[in-house]
């Protein structure tokens, strides 16, 4: 399980990759993938805000997942920088697993969280929307530090066990 510093500095590393990504795709989205950004950051911010009770919440955090990677990936895309959006998805792939896997059926964002974040990067103003994915990640940091905090303390006896003292041989 990964320590509260190794997350934080991967939550680092996704915000200067995404936050560069937003940049260039406030600059290079063409008009039709600026509304494609804005349907799906509309279904992401509907699938957040209605989710099932019951039986089926494992299947609806999957989808969720995959959703919101998704259009993490499309601004990656709409960036249009080939190697950007790799490193991005590198990044994902751990974050999101740690997100899915610690934060299932628990996370609620602000109303509007990924439409907001999208409206800003298709005003078009490149350092606005830096500055708009560099507030959405904190807000991810955040949220999996206090998802985790539980699963922290529950292991820490684990790591912290004293080590056995070493034999002395016999003579």
């Amino acid at each position: 399980m990964p320590d509260a510093q190794e997350i934080r500095e991967h939550f680092e590393l996704r915000q200067a990759l995404e936050g560069q990504s937003a940049r260039l795709c406030a600059g290079r989205a063409t008009f039709q993938e600026r509304l494609e950004l804005k349907r799906l950051a509309a279904n992401v911010d509907a699938l957040y805000a209605h989710p099932p009770v019951g039986d089926h919440s494992d299947d609806w955090s999957f989808a969720v997942n995959e959703v919101h990677v998704d259009l993490h990936m499309r601004i990656a895309a709409y960036a249009r920088c080939g190697l950007l959006k790799s490193e991005i998805e590198k990044s994902h792939v751990l974050i999101f697993n740690w997100l899915y896997d610690t934060t299932r059926g628990q996370r609620i964002l602000p109303l509007n969280f990924h439409q907001d974040l999208i409206g800003t990067i298709a005003e078009g103003d490149p350092r606005k929307a830096l500055e708009a994915l560099e507030a959405h990640v904190s807000y991810g940091l955040k949220s999996i530090q206090v998802a985790m905090e539980p699963l922290v303390h529950k292991n820490w006896r684990l790591k912290q066990q004293p080590k056995p003292k070493p034999r002395l041989a016999r003579r």
